[in-house]
């Protein structure tokens, strides 16, 4: 709505030969916190609540691009929840020598508590069903201010990695979840 009014007001203005100088892309370039999306990392990983809304929203998100039929491919972009296109760039899927799949999204414009996002690997065995692990990259090491907000089974918020292979890593910039499919 505030656009079409930026928009009558230049039309105006211009129409009475007044010149005006306006950036009207703001919005486009504009990042997207994607902090809603990733709660799920901030509540336990799941652990102990396999209905909590979290858990939910990031099943949807992950449903919309992992797709099987006799194989694992990517699903059409298009299919992402349309509030989250405009941060994705894009995703591939690559089986690494482990024989581990991994669907790795690419964003753009994204952050995470305001930390900017490189990328989400969805990492897991075709098979298994305990070799689960949702990787979350940031951009620099600015996402470790984020300690407090993520908590993990077994250990409150930490730093570290724990029994269930989740935490922190200053090496890799990454968030970890695992060990249990959502």
């Amino acid at each position: 709505m505030r656009n079409y009014i930026k928009s009558a007001i230049l039309i105006i203005l211009t129409g009475f030969g007044v010149q005006v100088h306006a950036n009207t892309n703001v919005s486009k370039d504009a990042k997207q916190d994607l902090v809603g999306l990733f709660q799920f990392f901030e509540d336990g990983c799941g652990y102990g609540n396999n209905f909590s809304t979290s858990k939910k929203q990031l099943k949807l998100f992950k449903d919309s691009f992992i797709g099987y039929s006799d194989d694992y491919y990517v699903k059409p972009l298009s299919n992402l929840p349309s509030k989250y296109r405009k941060s994705v760039k894009d995703i591939k899927l690559i089986e690494d020598d482990r024989e581990v799949m991994h669907y790795i999204v690419s964003f753009k414009n994204a952050t995470y508590r305001g930390y900017d996002l490189e990328k989400l690997d969805v990492s897991f065995i075709p098979g298994s069903e305990y070799d689960y692990h949702d990787h979350l990259y940031f951009k620099d090491a600015g996402f470790l201010k984020s300690k407090p907000s993520v908590k993990f089974a077994g250990m409150g918020s930490g730093w570290s990695q724990n029994e269930f292979d989740q935490g922190f890593n200053r090496e890799n910039l990454s968030i970890t979840c695992g060990a249990m499919p959502i």
